[in-house]
């Protein structure tokens, strides 16, 4: 059977435990053990700190679930990689004036930082 041996125990603490386990007729050990089975029952019946986070439950605006059910967002892509690739290709290309037209291209980030958001 495995032995616990807690180190540097405060006297106070185990005074109150020594009165509790004769108050209770048990030993110091029988009574340790069992406020530890207690307090482990209880904390299995209690939900769960991460199951109950506000980001595990939280309402997300309809948009944005109906853009995340329809799989906007699991491509994996790393928007690191895009910002990148982007940077490199303005480096290496010679430098133009921006035009307004409906017919020029949109980087992929400008194109992200144009979704209009809904904050709640």
């Amino acid at each position: 059977m495995p032995a616990l041996v807690i180190k540097s125990f405060p006297d106070a603490l185990h005074t109150k435990l020594r009165q509790m386990a004769a108050a209770h007729r048990r030993s110091v050990t029988q009574e340790t053990i069992h406020l530890i089975e207690v307090a482990l029952e209880a904390e299995e019946k209690a939900p769960s700190a991460l199951g109950t986070s506000y980001w595990a439950t939280r309402k997300l605006i309809p948009e944005f679930e109906a853009a995340l059910n329809a799989g906007a967002f699991s491509g994996g892509t790393d928007s690191t990689q895009i910002i990148s690739e982007e940077r490199d290709a303005r480096l290496s290309a010679p430098t133009t004036t921006p035009t307004t037209s409906s017919n020029s291209s949109v980087s992929r980030t400008a194109q992200l930082r144009c979704v209009p958001m809904r904050l709640r």
